[in-house]
């Protein structure tokens, strides 16, 4: 078939399969959907608009589904029992692992490629769905193994189930990527939120019916499929055939290392679950994989936002130092501003979080929390290392810290399981500040940013936020009013005015309050 014959039945396909699912206003624009997605040009020429609107709707979006998980957090802890969470958390740690294998790096290589074309994302997009439809069956024949052992048959049917997200997954990587290339962060968000909200309501409605941990496995088979709907409809991008001709070597060299990476990773962020759940069975693991859970919440979902728009600029702007340093300086500033106080929170007042998110049932995991929280301080800075590396298209150096940093992890886990649950959350404290000090040295090197760069952003926020933290401290209890969540507001606010007024009495800090307050206002008159 002749390129014009394919871009037209790729065009009819569109339209029949497609277009009546998009809104009306969507319908007669864009007619050219494929050659559009893959040009950089006009976020080069208007990139401080463009990240504003993308942090905005990135942290719109983000903030809809924290808000989610929490409201599910409180809602399922309270209908299902941590045994339940527990199986959920055996097979999550093989479906994590299989994760690692979906997107072969493919989806952060179309993301990071200066150029790309329509052949090369279709190739891409095969080969994406050949190794999630292989992962799916791997995972089938992989059930038997779960019930064997850990020793619970209730295993083999959710495995088999979970497979099928990676079908989902597989269809989804370059449509996703697309969107993130072009910064179509709105698009991103409503597809997140609307999956995430309707997996939401499907896991309360099957618990209240008495559906256990299958309604946990549904909220994830549900969410993916709509993700994958969405993805599809926003990104009205049809792949061609692979072309075999292409020449992918420097493509899979770079997907290889990052999805070496992941693998590694992978154990390093489970091997605490498998050992758990091997040894102390499916109560203890839910305790500690929920409290986890908690404590990284508020992280992964800061972490992620400046992850997902600065990807896209960074890798824009590989070329140009200058540049590349000062949009670094300034995302690094603002994620720091954000976030610090949130986790000093979780490290300050641990037993009110469990007990507002968890209930009573689960308040013994509070210093659980406490440790994650203080072994978590610094990981979003950590996440933009990792950002510095593949934008800067150092994906060796990335996988050789990745597998060091991976090595320290599972070697501490592997001697704090002798004290169960909270032995493990020793280990990560140790094990993360470890990782900490030498990343600074070993990450960096041959980047446009330098450790003096870094120190200057993070110092402000990082005074201020333990300042205000310990304060808040030694503030009597008996001050609060009564009432879990009451508490929690007043314990938000008090560190918010105590932050807030810490900041002002610093020269550099006031400054970089005003400085985010015209940022705010630029993003409103613009948008």
């Amino acid at each position: 078939m002749t390129p014009l014959g394919r871009y037209a039945l790729q065009q009819l396909t569109f339209n029949v399969v497609l277009k009546g699912f998009l809104p009306d206003k969507m319908k007669n624009t864009h007619t050219k959907c494929d050659y559009g997605w893959f040009k950089r040009d006009q976020i080069k020429s208007d990139l401080k608009r463009k990240s504003l609107q993308s942090g905005f709707y990135k942290v719109l979006t983000n903030g809809f589904s924290f808000m989610f998980s929490i409201a599910s957090t409180m809602v399922l802890a309270r209908l299902l029992m941590p045994q339940e969470f527990g199986l959920l958390a055996m097979v999550i740690a093989v479906t994590e692992f299989a994760r690692s294998f979906r997107e072969l790096g493919l989806g952060t290589l179309t993301v990071q490629r200066e150029e790309i074309t329509h052949d090369e994302i279709s190739t891409l997009f095969w080969i994406n769905l050949s190794f999630a439809i292989a992962i799916m069956i791997v995972l089938i024949c992989l059930a038997p193994v779960l019930v064997w052992f850990y020793g619970e048959s209730r295993l083999f049917y959710i495995c088999i189930v979970l497979s099928v997200v990676f079908l989902f997954g597989g269809l989804t990587v370059q449509h996703r990527a697309l969107l993130e290339r072009q910064m179509k962060f709105g698009y991103l968000g409503i597809i997140t939120i609307t999956s995430n909200l309707s997996g939401f309501f499907i896991a309360i409605m099957l618990a209240l019916r008495g559906f256990g941990v299958w309604a946990l496995v549904a909220s994830e088979v549900v969410s993916a499929a709509l993700f994958a709907l969405g993805a599809w409809v926003f990104c009205r991008w049809i792949p061609g055939l692979p072309k075999l001709k292409i020449d992918l070597k420097s493509s899979l060299q770079f997907g290889t290392d990052i999805s070496a990476y992941e693998i590694i990773q992978y154990f390093s962020r489970n091997i605490d679950r498998i050992l758990i759940g091997r040894f102390y069975g499916a109560n203890n693991l839910g305790l500690y994989a929920k409290t986890y859970q908690v404590a990284m919440m508020p992280v992964e979902q800061i972490r992620m936002v400046f992850w997902d728009i600065g990807l896209s600029p960074l890798s824009a702007l590989q070329s140009d130092p200058s540049r590349f340093r000062n949009f670094y300086s300034r995302l690094l500033s603002i994620m720091s501003f954000i976030y610090m106080p949130i986790v000093v929170l979780l490290i300050m007042k641990p037993e009110n979080v469990i007990l507002l998110l968890l209930g009573d049932n689960w308040v013994s995991a509070a210093p659980i929390l406490r440790l994650i929280a203080i072994g978590g301080f610094f990981r979003p800075l950590v996440a933009t290392f990792q950002l510095i590396m593949i934008s800067c298209n150092k994906t060796r150096r990335y996988l050789k810290w990745g597998s060091i940093n991976g090595l320290i992890i599972i070697i501490a886990f592997v001697i704090g399981i002798s004290w169960g649950p909270i032995g493990i959350a020793y280990a990560y404290v140790l094990a993360s500040y470890i990782s900490l000090i030498w990343s600074f040295f070993y990450c960096l090197h041959g980047t446009p940013v330098d450790i003096n760069l870094i120190v200057k952003n993070i110092n402000i926020p990082m005074l201020a936020s333990w300042a205000a933290g310990i304060l808040l401290a030694i503030i009597p209890k008996h001050i609060y009013p009564t009432g879990t969540l009451q508490v929690i507001i007043s314990l938000v606010l008090v560190l918010m005015i105590l932050y807030t007024g810490i900041l002002v009495c610093i020269p550099r800090g006031k400054q970089q309050l005003v400085e985010f307050w015209y940022y705010g206002k630029e993003l409103f008159i613009k948008t």
